[in-house]
């Protein structure tokens, strides 16, 4: 997750004080909260794979918006828009894995998604702080993680209509 490991030092890079940037940071974790929650209720309605894409897409645009942050009214907006779409991958996803590979299979591709993000976490806070020390800014960074989130929009919107479009039935008791 790796606005949270360089959120606070881009935001002293560009002259926003620690304090103000921790506190943006905690605003952030609040509209996780509540962008999981949206992100949930909406996914009934619309369905899970067109809300996962569009997630990633609108992440995309705040992180493309990150890199305009210069003062502190921008960071709060930057800890707003991105804490509703941060998390918000969360419901989606998980109906989605459950719908794609049954409910039988749900729990362990979930587990293995969550590995494989866990890893993924990892790697591009490592990626970011290696980024910023040879280029010496955060521009190449925030800029490929936004392609990356513009690609997960595209492969989303990609998954089968069929059985993703389905809703989950109970498990047999």
């Amino acid at each position: 997750l790796f606005p949270y490991t360089h959120l606070i030092p881009y935001a002293e890079d560009v002259h926003i004080d620690t304090v103000t940037a921790a506190t943006a940071f905690g605003v952030l974790g609040t509209f996780n909260v509540l962008g999981t929650l949206f992100a949930g209720a909406v996914s009934d309605r619309w369905g899970y794979k067109t809300v996962l894409g569009w997630v990633y897409a609108l992440r995309a645009v705040t992180l493309v918006g990150l890199l305009f942050v210069r003062e502190p009214v921008t960071l709060f907006v930057f800890a707003v828009t991105f804490g509703m779409v941060d998390f918000a991958t969360v419901p989606p996803t998980t109906t989605l894995s459950t719908t794609l590979f049954g409910r039988r299979s749900g729990g362990t591709v979930i587990g293995l998604v969550s590995l494989s993000h866990q890893v993924g976490s990892a790697a591009g806070s490592y990626a970011g702080g290696l980024i910023h020390d040879v280029a010496g800014s955060y521009a190449l960074f925030f800029s490929g993680a936004a392609a990356l989130c513009v690609l997960a929009a595209l492969l989303s919107w990609t998954i089968a209509p069929s059985k993703a479009s389905a809703r989950p039935q109970p498990a047999p008791i």
